[in-house]
């Protein structure tokens, strides 16, 4: 395996990197295009590009084969696919998977489900709550962050009431300033 550091290509003060066209989708093959400084750098060569918008996918933008050549030709630096990733890392920019909204949700709500059963809308509506747009600190992320912090105190989800109580830990950090549900009832 080649673990060589690659030194960004820089073109002016632009390192964007891509990978091989190697992901199937949508009857083509993509390629992830990414910075190692930032977000904007990123947005700001995609615009120029011509890459549209809706091709970036939280840390990254998906692009097809076709457009790989002019990716090239325009100072995207070619890297195989594991040296995409860990720049991708080493940038500090990688949203990992677990926090990646459609599998944070779906990972919250399981242990929602797991800690008052039948009660799945109010995790829902709780859920909507904590990723509205104005939230800065309180939201999913931060969430998950308690949770397993506390599963790696007590190792486990063992710290989680075997029943449902009118106070515990999650409920309590997500109504704590809802007073619409006061006391979980359900």
């Amino acid at each position: 395996m080649d673990r060589r550091v690659y030194r960004p290509f820089k073109v002016g003060s632009v390192a964007i990197f891509i990978d091989p066209p190697l992901w199937p989708a949508h009857g083509t093959h993509f390629s992830h295009l990414i910075s190692d400084t930032s977000l904007a750098e990123l947005h700001e060569f995609a615009a120029t590009a011509g890459v549209p918008e809706r091709a970036f996918d939280i840390d990254h933008y998906d692009v097809p084969a076709r457009r790989y050549p002019a990716l090239v030709a325009q100072g995207a630096r070619e890297v195989d696919g594991g040296t995409l990733v860990r720049t991708l890392i080493a940038s500090g920019l990688r949203v990992p998977g677990r926090l990646r909204p459609d599998r944070l949700r779906a990972s919250l709500l399981s242990r929602w489900n797991q800690l008052l059963p039948g009660c799945p809308a109010l995790g829902e509506e709780m859920m909507d709550r904590w990723a509205e747009p104005h939230r800065r600190y309180h939201t999913p992320e931060h969430l998950l962050d308690v949770l397993e912090a506390l599963d790696r105190t007590f190792d486990g989800p063992r710290w989680w009431p075997a029943t449902a109580p009118s106070w515990c830990r999650w409920p309590k950090l997500l109504c704590s300033r809802s007073p619409r549900f006061g006391w979980l009832r359900c």
